[in-house]
């Protein structure tokens, strides 16, 4: 058996991150030698097999997830980062309308469920609508005093109010503290 006869996947793998290339090396931490082409050819294959299974791997795993910012909900008013008294009207539009038997979910100081997860009912903090505004009668109670940020999201949700899809927009706002 030459030296170059066993090949070790984690060096061609580590060999591969580090050059960019696909190169064969021995155990022994020698290139092939001469006349080992054919296996530096099997070496390469296998190699290329490996990283394909795994790319493969990765996008099945990864199939459900959107990475790009949904942009179809635009608010209207008030401005992101605005200072506003209660009560408050937030208004948004969006492109292509409400998707037919959705509805929108508006959380106030609260993080929505996961896509497929039902909203909490029992929650005053969050409302839904079919209409492209919510009216916030009063934010939560704050413990300092001052200026509060509050945070206002709205998701999709079908009529079981189970949250439809990973899209969420959020609007960040500014009120003076109950105490002032």
């Amino acid at each position: 058996m030459s030296h170059c006869e066993r090949y070790s996947v984690l060096t061609l793998a580590t060999i591969l991150r580090l050059d960019g290339q696909v190169r064969v090396e021995c155990l022994d931490g020698r290139i092939g030698p001469p006349g080992s082409g054919r296996r530096a050819l099997v070496g390469r294959r296998i190699v290329g097999l490996v990283f394909v299974v795994l790319a493969l791997m990765t996008c099945s795993c990864l199939s459900g997830y959107q990475f790009v910012r949904d942009t179809r909900l635009t608010f209207v008013a008030p401005h992101q980062n605005a200072f506003v008294h209660e009560p408050v009207t937030v208004r948004w539009t969006m492109r292509g309308g409400l998707p037919k038997g959705n509805r929108f979910a508006v959380l106030v100081d609260e993080s929505p469920p996961a896509p497929g997860h039902r909203l909490p009912t029992d929650d005053p903090e969050v409302l839904t609508t079919t209409q492209n505004r919510c009216l916030i009668a009063a934010f939560g109670p704050e413990a300092n005093g001052g200026t509060q940020e509050h945070q206002v999201t709205v998701v999709l949700v079908d009529s079981r109010l189970v949250r439809q899809g990973e899209s969420e927009w959020i609007l960040m706002l500014k009120a003076p503290s109950a105490d002032n």
